[in-house]
């Protein structure tokens, strides 16, 4: 695949996938039952720093296939740096995220693309607060009032209706873990992610496997995390391409 695919599937990685800003919410199927919404969301890898060291990634889009190295490093309460790497490890593009910034590194077309972060919802519909939900995060704002879910056969769903999109979990009521999701925007595009080989490091869950399917790009993402800590990240650096061309993204 050429640069401008590989820059594409960093958005497409990024959005599937920074704390939730204040905004109205709305929520479904509420009840006084177990498990509670706050022991889910007490689970969450954005609440603490996470280093992804090294993941596995597998993108498929139509009859194109790639495998790709990736790491993540998160720092509360919302900075990203995600790099993309070819198997023999040279770096091809570099991310990082703020509530308000987006800097991508596209280091074989010599590019830097910039601009806001709400870029990403202008062009895929998938809000950047949504991010987390990629890694099993449960993300729903005030949750007031809403601390427990109705459990059918060891399962539960919950829905939570944002502004401009919503966001569908599928829930774990044994292990209290989210074990899908659904993102959906204004014009039912839909996002679906799943998780499995649930893992523990350092007393936290984490997904070691995420499969990202995206129906309407005939897009199909399998992350497979091999290796993350959760020890405090002082600082998150980005050092834009010297010499690059400067691309505002819109």
């Amino acid at each position: 695949m050429s640069g401008k695919p590989l820059i594409l599937i960093l958005l497409v990685l990024l959005t599937g996938c920074s704390t939730l800003k204040s905004g109205k919410t709305k929520t479904e199927h509420i009840s006084s039952l177990f498990p509670g919404l706050e022991k889910i969301k007490a689970q969450n890898l954005s609440d603490n720093d996470f280093n992804i060291k090294k993941a596995e990634v597998e993108i498929t889009i139509g009859d194109e296939k790639q495998k790709l190295l990736a790491s993540v490093k998160y720092k509360t309460p919302g900075f990203w740096l995600v790099s993309l790497k070819s198997n023999t490890g040279i770096e091809v593009a570099r991310a990082y995220m703020t509530a308000d910034t987006l800097l991508i590194n596209d280091r074989l077309q010599k590019k830097l693309f910039y601009g806001k972060t709400n870029a990403i919802e202008k062009k895929y519909g998938i809000p950047f607060i949504a991010l987390p939900v990629i890694f099993g995060d449960f993300i729903a704002g005030n949750l007031s009032g809403i601390d427990s879910t109705i459990c059918t056969e060891e399962r539960n769903t919950q829905t939570i209706k944002f502004e401009k999109f919503e966001i569908k979990y599928f829930i774990s009521c044994r292990d209290s873990k989210i074990i899908s999701s659904n993102i959906r925007d204004l014009e039912n595009k839909e996002i679906q992610i799943t998780y499995s080989k649930i893992s523990l490091v350092d007393n936290k869950k984490y997904p070691a496997r995420i499969l990202v399917k995206d129906k309407t790009e005939n897009c199909i993402i399998e992350i497979k995390i091999r290796n993350i800590d959760f020890s405090n990240i002082e600082k998150i650096d980005f050092i834009p391409g010297k010499g690059y061309e400067n691309i505002l993204l819109k």
